[in-house]
């Protein structure tokens, strides 16, 4: 949890990272279908050329409403069509299995484990990593 001062910063941050050229930052609120209040985020980073990574979090309270998934296929479409990107990939913790449920929606494949790969709460952990290829992905993939 963010204090006000971090939240601020962290808000700053990617507001100046969103007016750069070129663009490798992406982040966006997702917003409740109900009344627009804000649930979670989800970001897409442009890593190298033709490759990017996305990552959200969804309040728990609209965690199994859709949220997610939407906000996930949208930024897929946007990444392939209008971004040109050839490659799109996110991870989860293994025990994360509604994440992996959410990334395999929008088309994106299991493509195995990345073992011990990030320092998370005090221990190695590892990663589950799924991708999406613009040559394979097309809205109609979501599953």
């Amino acid at each position: 949890m963010r204090d006000e001062a971090a939240t601020r910063a962290y808000v700053e941050e990617n507001i100046e990272l969103a007016r750069r050229e070129p663009r490798t930052k992406y982040l966006l609120v997702i917003e409740s279908a109900e009344d627009a209040s804000v649930v979670g985020t989800i970001a897409l980073v442009i890593e190298s050329p033709g490759v990017g990574s996305v990552g959200f979090a969804v309040r728990r309270s609209a965690w199994g409403r859709g949220y997610a998934g939407a906000a996930l296929e949208a930024l897929l479409g946007y990444a392939f069509t209008t971004l040109g990107l050839h490659r799109v990939w996110a991870g989860h913790e293994p025990d994360n299995t509604a994440s992996g449920r959410v990334l395999k929606r929008p088309g994106m494949y299991l493509e195995g484990t990345r073992r011990q790969d990030v320092f998370l709460r005090g221990a190695w952990r590892d990663t589950i990593v799924y991708a999406a290829l613009a040559p394979e992905w097309s809205p109609d993939t979501a599953r």
